[in-house]
């Protein structure tokens, strides 16, 4: 037996029914019906929304356009600061490859000019108190080492 929607013979009769789609027209976008739960749960609370307070909607605050430019700058200006890799502090390239030779060569320099080396003095007992002077230091500043 042969549903309504197989039989096809009535079509002939009628000229409006040729011009309708033959095809099923019960049919619903793919994922239809695997979101629609939440979509009738959001359909749902916005309606509440509308009801609850109907002046409470969704309202534009005051100036909002006016500032909306400069608000738009600096919240690039400050992600651009926020993103970039370095802190501005860069070292020229091959430093450290002849870093050594450079010292070494002023060291002499000095010596050759006469320069006294009493730039570099360390304090009698310093390396003997240090250890102390730096827990203490931390100890005061709350740091647990």
């Amino acid at each position: 037996m042969m549903s309504d929607m197989e039989n096809k013979d009535g079509l002939n009769d009628y000229m409006s029914l040729k011009q309708v789609n033959p095809g099923n027209p019960f049919i619903v976008p793919d994922g239809y019906f695997n979101d629609l739960a939440a979509r009738i749960v959001s359909k749902k609370n916005l309606e509440e929304l509308k009801n609850n307070d109907p002046s409470a909607g969704f309202t534009v605050p005051e100036n909002y356009f006016d500032e909306l430019a400069a608000s738009i700058k600096s919240r690039i200006a400050l992600e651009e600061v926020v993103n970039k890799g370095d802190a501005g502090f860069t070292v020229p390239d091959g430093y450290f490859d002849d870093l050594e030779q450079q010292i070494k060569g002023r060291i002499l320099i000095e010596e050759a000019l006469g320069e006294p080396a009493e730039h570099f003095t360390v304090p009698e007992g310093y390396f003997n108190q240090l250890n102390k002077n730096i827990l203490d230091k931390t100890v005061y500043a709350g740091i647990n080492i």
